[in-house]
């Protein structure tokens, strides 16, 4: 069975031939397809990456902006990728897309172990999938050549020989006819503990899900070396009971690993009946994240707010649903708000407001309103860099002082940046102003 390349907003149609479809539109096999419709029409929280459409003449499936794999029952994968690679030549846009992925991805607390050298470099010429098993297979094999973890157990059974403690009542009741056996309880120190097993258990599911050869060679080494220890029967248990002891620090990338490659439900899921064998990142919330985390690195001496609550738009003392701005960088010394921007997952289409969708520019506006109380203040609007949308492009509103900025990202550089408007602050605090670096989530 093959896997599916296709980018965000693409479309899955079954039953015609691949010369007849038209671009962004790809063939999966029928009943795969009836598959994904069945769930897509089943409204569930888990499957709003799916709508029903029209392709071709014939039903389709178009994905939304989300980006990962999803795996089929059947063993069909369909691995989607950032929308920005199709603006890339048709030889290089799936590897340039998942280039940008990965490095947004290595953002995120639990990709914070991805080596994004190793993981670049594999995205050349194996689909995501085989990125994150190469990379957790890797982690594995670190910590069998470091030495797996040991732990005294206590084992009862009705051995030949007297080893440990006899256990007079089970004795009795196993060998009242048999003088030739001992009911023991006996400890030894066995590598069969929880994050061992979980080891094993994804070693055997990487084995399962990979066709790239290396792959394949490793995790059957893997699994050799596992073989004294019994796979994880119940790995929610097992999660609950790994303990990070002293000198286990080895560990925690491959637990990392081991747990995304054993999840049973869809992490944008609600928890109710959302088993689907996924991988899945909203882009919009993953483009925010990279952005600030750069800006974290990049302004020190100014504190990153995300999803800001501080205002509200509606009077009362309701909870605040309609005024969060994505970021707000605000002085640490004293609370200033210095810029307030919002992030949109989009392309734009030029190097003009034309492709700025008005509810955006009405949002910016209500921003400004409340965050500088008819002052001057700085709004931006940050798309991602395209070959069309290059350069920083300012916007006035009519009646206020607020100025608005669409601005650039570049997340296809080494180093991310921010294409900011040349009278912007400079991005090293000036002296006399104390470094802190924070990153604050949730606001006062």
């Amino acid at each position: 069975m093959h896997d599916v390349t296709l980018f965000e907003y693409d479309a899955l149609i079954a039953g015609k031939a691949v010369e007849e479809v038209g671009a962004g539109v790809h063939v999966i096999p029928a009943h795969d397809f009836r598959w994904l419709k069945a769930r897509c029409l089943s409204m569930k929280k888990a499957w709003q990456w799916l709508t029903l459409t029209r392709r071709c003449g014939q039903e389709a499936l178009r994905t939304a902006n989300y980006a990962g794999i999803v795996r089929c029952p059947s063993g069909l994968q369909l691995e989607i990728l950032p929308k920005t690679g199709r603006a890339v030549g048709d030889a290089d846009r799936a590897d340039h897309a998942r280039r940008v992925l990965m490095r947004m991805l290595a953002c995120l607390p639990n990709f914070r172990h991805l080596r994004l050298d190793a993981a670049e470099r594999a995205a050349t010429s194996q689909p995501l999938w085989e990125i994150f098993i190469g990379e957790a297979l890797a982690a594995m094999a670190s910590v069998i050549k470091h030495g797996l973890r040991r732990d005294y157990r206590t084992y009862e059974g009705n051995l030949f020989l007297l080893r440990g403690k006899l256990l007079p009542t089970a004795h009795l009741r196993h060998n009242l006819f048999r003088a030739d056996r001992f009911y023991t309880a006996h400890d030894e120190y066995s590598p069969d503990r929880a994050e061992n097993r979980l080891l094993h258990s994804a070693v055997l599911q990487a084995l399962q899900r990979t066709r790239h050869p290396g792959h394949q060679r490793l995790a059957r080494e893997l699994r050799f070396a596992l073989a004294d220890i019994p796979p994880s029967t119940r790995p929610g248990d097992d999660f609950a009971r790994v303990r990070f002891e002293r000198g286990m620090g080895y560990y925690r990338e491959a637990l990392a690993w081991a747990q995304l490659l054993l999840a049973e439900t869809n992490p944008l899921g609600d928890g109710r009946d959302d088993r689907l064998p996924a991988l899945l990142f909203p882009m919009e919330a993953l483009f925010e994240a990279y952005v600030a985390q750069h800006l974290t690195r990049t302004f020190p001496h100014l504190r990153v707010h995300t999803q800001h609550r501080k205002h509200c738009l509606l009077a009362g003392d309701g909870p605040n649903r309609f005024l969060r701005p994505d970021l707000v960088l605000s002085d640490t010394e004293d609370g200033s708000t210095q810029w307030v921007l919002d992030c949109k997952w989009k392309v734009p289409e030029g190097q003009d407001i034309s492709g700025v969708a008005s509810s955006d520019l009405y949002q910016l506006l209500a921003y400004g309103i409340n965050y500088y109380d008819d002052r001057a203040g700085k709004l931006a609007l940050v798309y991602p860099q395209t070959a069309l949308f290059s350069q920083p492009l300012p916007v006035q509103f009519r009646n206020t002082q607020l100025q608005l900025w669409l601005l650039p990202f570049d997340c296809d550089a080494e180093e991310c940046r921010l294409l900011l408007p040349d009278d912007c602050p400079p991005a090293q605090p000036p002296s006399g102003i104390k470094t802190d670096l924070r990153y604050a989530g949730a606001v006062d």
